[in-house]
């Protein structure tokens, strides 16, 4: 990997800290040891995000380096992709049209940011047909959209809700599930 990017090897403080961390210092001190802690310049340690027992993942440029032991191997790559790859998981967006002003459901948008802090809400001011203000919601867990969601809904006018949907963006959609 360091002769195809060009790199030179160095002594990567990081890794012989980990090693020693890891082995204990008698172990760490042998020469075979040592060159563990010798890597291609630039060289990133991606630890594995909730396993602060498990041993980082080596990358250079856009290159993983991998163990050579099959079944190693195939844990790393299922790693890689879980985590490094494919990154956080998609956010849940929900989103709301309203035909009213967003100035006339403030209070009760406020009281429902402040008690699902661990959503995230945005109020939108447009002018699309009937519609007058759209308020998104988005987290990680479906489950906490869902149930910021149907406060919301709750506290609003009926009249004034022209759709939900399940889409991000800033047009105004066909209710889901309709409502009353």
């Amino acid at each position: 990997v360091a002769r195809a990017r060009q790199r030179q090897y160095e002594r990567s403080e990081p890794m012989a800290s980990l090693i020693r961390q890891k082995l204990g210092e008698d172990k760490a001190s042998s020469e075979a040891v040592q060159k563990m802690s010798w890597l291609p310049r630039g060289t990133a340690l991606r630890h594995v995000p909730g396993q602060p027992d498990s041993w980082p993942i080596l990358q250079v440029s856009n290159v993983f380096v991998l163990p050579g032991v099959p079944k190693i191997f195939a844990e790393k790559m299922a790693t890689i992709t879980t985590h490094f790859l494919l990154g956080e998981a998609q956010a849940v967006v929900r989103q709301v049209a309203l035909n009213v002003a967003e100035l006339q459901i403030v209070t009760q948008l406020n009281r429902i940011v402040g008690a699902y802090v661990q959503v995230q809400f945005g109020s939108y001011p447009v002018e699309q047909g009937a519609t007058r203000t759209i308020i998104t919601l988005e987290a990680a867990d479906e489950g906490e959209v869902e149930e910021a969601l149907k406060a919301l809904l709750d506290v609003l006018p009926t009249a004034s809700i022209e759709g939900v949907s399940t889409e991000a963006g800033l047009a105004p959609r066909p209710a889901v599930g309709g409502r009353d």
